[in-house]
């Protein structure tokens, strides 16, 4: 047999490597989800103070119109670029999907339900084993994206934080 033509290393449909793969990665996504609401609810709590202090301090009438103006559009754009960071990296990214693929939703459903399930049937294990290689591939794009924005997100919320800090402390 020649190269060209060998299975891949432990090309079986049983194979739990590459089924592993998809699940650690599939995991991650989980987590970075559960991360990110968590920050989303750190930020609420801070809007909300801020927010609360803001009208507090303008009812009293310690900021003249100019600053407290000020303050407030400077507050909007730091929590408006936070809460863009978090919802990109909650909202789904979907493909429009490709017919020939057997594992992604989309894929799936750009069959009907015989023609998926022939196909199916005619996968070779070497096949079987390639694809799931490949959605591997496609999912750790799609995590190492995901965290990227957790970490923009996890910063922007260190700024508001330190933004609404320096607002207690300077009035």
């Amino acid at each position: 047999m020649n190269e060209k033509n060998s299975p891949l290393p432990g090309a079986f449909a049983g194979n739990s490597f590459p089924q592993k793969i998809l699940e650690n990665l599939l995991s991650e996504l989980q987590k970075i989800d559960t991360k990110a609401i968590g920050v989303f609810g750190i930020i609420s709590i801070i809007v909300s103070f801020l927010v609360n202090f803001l009208d507090k301090t303008s009812s009293l009438g310690e900021l003249n119109i100019r600053i407290w103006s000020n303050i407030l559009y400077i507050s909007v754009i730091i929590v408006a670029l936070n809460i863009y960071s978090i919802i990109r990296v909650i909202y789904p990214r979907t493909g429009k999907g490709n017919k020939e693929g057997m594992i992604y939703f989309k894929d799936i459903i750009k069959n009907n339900n015989q023609e998926y399930v022939t196909k199916g049937i005619k996968l070779t294990d070497l096949d079987i084993t390639k694809l799931q290689y490949s959605q591997s591939h496609i999912i750790a794009g799609i995590v190492n994206r995901k965290y990227r924005w957790l970490q923009y997100s996890i910063i922007s919320t260190l700024i508001t934080l330190i933004w609404v800090v320096f607002i207690i402390l300077k009035f």
